[in-house]
């Protein structure tokens, strides 16, 4: 339990410093702390939403939301800047592989799941069913392009510490 709370206390003190190292262990007990505050604040902005019905209690509970997860986004980020450093990798490489990665993911996600609601409104290209095919071939490309860069990121961060770096 020391050590979970080491790790949390010590992300919390460099939420957004990339300088530096962090341990594996340190890194995915972070991570997994991120992940279940949001799961919580997601259930409890749904609980609170159903019981008070008013409109800007909603809102509220929403932009809470997305600022939360866009504070840990990049701070996860910077985390795994840390995380490449202190394997021997150059933390810019997490820019790459973790942030674009990331990006792709969430990006494609939106991007389908918008087309997907437009298409069962209506035919979006009355002119082009072709056209239709780019669309989501193009949105299933830069998904599947998030994927690889995501496991290559996964890769990367389970690697052993280098003493050696600094």
């Amino acid at each position: 339990m020391r050590g979970f709370t080491f790790a949390i206390s010590d992300f919390f003190r460099n939420l957004f410093n990339w300088r530096g190292r962090l341990s594996r262990e340190g890194y995915w007990l972070a991570w997994f702390f991120v992940q279940i505050v949001g799961a919580a604040l997601i259930r409890l902005s749904g609980i609170a939403a159903s019981l008070f019905s008013q409109d800007i209690f909603v809102v509220s509970c929403v932009i809470a939301n997305l600022i939360w997860g866009l504070v840990m986004h990049f701070s996860l980020l910077f985390a795994a800047m840390r995380r490449y450093r202190d394997s021997g990798k150059p933390g810019w490489l997490a820019l790459i592989f973790d942030g674009l990665g990331r990006l792709c993911l969430k990006g494609s996600v939106i991007w389908l799941l918008f087309f997907f609601v437009l298409s069962g409104i209506g035919n979006i290209f009355p002119d082009d069913d072709r056209k239709v095919l780019y669309v989501f071939g193009g949105g299933f490309f830069v998904f599947a392009a998030g994927v690889i860069l995501c496991i290559v990121n996964i890769l990367f961060l389970i690697r052993k510490s280098d003493p050696e770096c600094v």
